[in-house]
């Protein structure tokens, strides 16, 4: 009876927490009407902070929401070389891109050497509350998640954007 009761135990304690749920895939056109940068480019680097003042990223908003004290865990940052802007203007070569950690927060999980198209904003669409917002401040950063087009690199998304570019 002690190892059913542990073993039904093991199995609750198995079960997912949480996970990222997004609302159905978007086209082209709506994730770059939603994006404030689109960019492809390779990543460079990774970073897995909670300091995100070097990137000009500011909390605002109620401090006191329960929300606030989720956005103090670490993300991951990754250092972008952009080599095509599809939308919104890059002052510099690289850029930063800022994403939940783990799959689980709808991070996405960027692989340092691969190429990739990032679909970003300027506030953290991850939010866990309407609150209280991490916003990026100039141009220094930006965010995207797994509910984004965000992607490896293809032709046939490079292509789709090119088209809307020449509309």
């Amino acid at each position: 009876m002690r190892i059913i009761s542990t073993a039904s135990c093991l199995l609750l304690l198995a079960q997912p927490a949480a996970a990222c749920k997004c609302q159905g895939e978007t086209t082209v056109r709506v994730a770059v009407q939603h994006a404030e940068v689109v960019v492809s480019g390779r990543v460079i680097s990774r970073l897995i902070t909670a300091n995100l003042k070097p990137y000009g990223i500011t909390i605002v908003g109620d401090t006191t929401d329960w929300a606030y004290h989720i956005m103090k865990f670490p993300v991951a940052v990754y250092r972008l070389k952009i080599d095509k802007v599809y939308k919104g203007k890059s002052v510099a070569d690289t850029l930063a891109v800022i994403t939940p950690a783990n799959g689980t927060g709808c991070g996405v999980l960027f692989k340092v050497g691969k190429r990739y198209i990032v679909y970003a904003t300027a506030t953290d669409e991850v939010a866990h509350s309407t609150m209280v917002r991490r916003v990026s401040t100039g141009s220094r950063a930006y965010w995207t998640n797994a509910c984004t087009r965000t992607s490896n690199w293809f032709a046939e998304e490079d292509k789709a954007l090119l088209a809307l570019n020449r509309k």
